[in-house]
């Protein structure tokens, strides 16, 4: 029993189409339900958390920023007052050194 050719060339078609459509359908991924979506929480970072319940603009993160600040400005003061303080000691002993030589010296010999 001969098949019509024309009939053979249309089953090879149809087959080829189902390949076609099985390959497309074993690449897709699944899907989730809704009810999955939803279990599923976004993750975020603790800034996005912060950001959006107002937490960053809070009092107690602005006075820490402040105290922050203020101990920036005691540290270089604190620096500063260290420096002062070593310079004057240099010039206290350069003063008695001068002190010491002028004292042995006359007046005629200045």
């Amino acid at each position: 029993m001969e098949v019509c050719p024309l009939l053979a060339l249309r089953i090879r078609l149809v087959i080829q189409k189902l390949k076609r459509a099985a390959l497309r359908l074993k690449g897709k991924k699944k899907r989730k339900s809704s009810t999955e979506q939803r279990i599923q929480p976004a993750r975020r970072t603790p800034k996005e958390i912060k950001r959006e319940y107002g937490f960053e603009d809070s009092p107690a993160a602005k006075a820490r920023a402040a105290l922050a600040e203020r101990q920036e400005k005691l540290k270089r003061v604190e620096d500063k007052a260290q420096a002062l303080h070593s310079n004057s000691e240099n010039f206290a002993a350069t003063a008695r050194e001068l002190e010491k030589m002028m004292a042995s010296r006359k007046w005629w010999q200045v």
